[in-house]
């Protein structure tokens, strides 16, 4: 009679764990996962230079900096995942659930263009050599002493790709040194906005 209590115990323990686990999969999935800050001793420990990345309401991923050539940044996460920017701006990923690729991007600066045009290509589904617009909507300057950089300003862009019919808005951050530190980014049509942090160690 024990042995059976202990058994009946045990499957509603096992049944009570398994219910608080979906219930916390169903709560980050509906209001999305608690970020994760970093805070001044987390940088100050950090070796490298490196970024996090969060895409809608998943938990944010960090991305470490492999390598900088001429401007174009190498962010590379723990299971190979690649981002690659270019002054703040997504300009090639692999490993998103929908990867896109811009070329002509090297006149691109947050804080000096005010329009300006690049070719687009998507994996899925695939889309190849179509217009990408960005134009300058507006821009602020902002004292914010509450973070590791100070001081910034933002600059808002619409993106818009017209031979498809669809638009949205980027946002970037920067700093007194004229470093993107935080971008929102609306990359492809069938992804939720992504949230990138730069955090640079040199």
């Amino acid at each position: 009679m024990i042995k059976k209590i202990c058994f009946c115990l045990l499957i509603l323990q096992g049944c009570a764990t398994a219910f608080d686990d979906i219930f916390l999969v169903v709560k980050n999935q509906t209001f999305g996962y608690p970020n994760q800050e970093v805070t001044q001793k987390a940088f100050a420990e950090s070796e490298y230079s490196f970024m996090t990345l969060k895409i809608g309401r998943n938990a944010k991923v960090k991305l470490i900096l492999n390598s900088v050539n001429n401007g174009l940044y190498e962010w590379v996460s723990t299971d190979l995942n690649t981002i690659y920017t270019y002054n703040g701006l997504i300009v090639k990923s692999a490993g998103l659930p929908n990867n896109i690729s811009l070329r002509n991007y090297r006149n691109f600066s947050p804080n000096s263009t005010s329009q300006l045009s690049f070719i687009l290509e998507f994996d899925k589904p695939l889309l190849s050599g179509v217009t990408l617009n960005l134009k300058l909507l507006s821009s602020k300057n902002s004292s914010e002493s509450n973070n590791i950089y100070g001081d910034l300003d933002s600059y808002t862009y619409k993106r818009e790709v017209p031979s498809i019919g669809w638009s949205s808005k980027d946002i970037y951050w920067i700093n007194s040194q004229n470093f993107v530190v935080f971008a929102r980014q609306e990359v492809h049509p069938h992804m939720p906005p992504i949230e990138l942090e730069y955090f640079y160690k040199f």
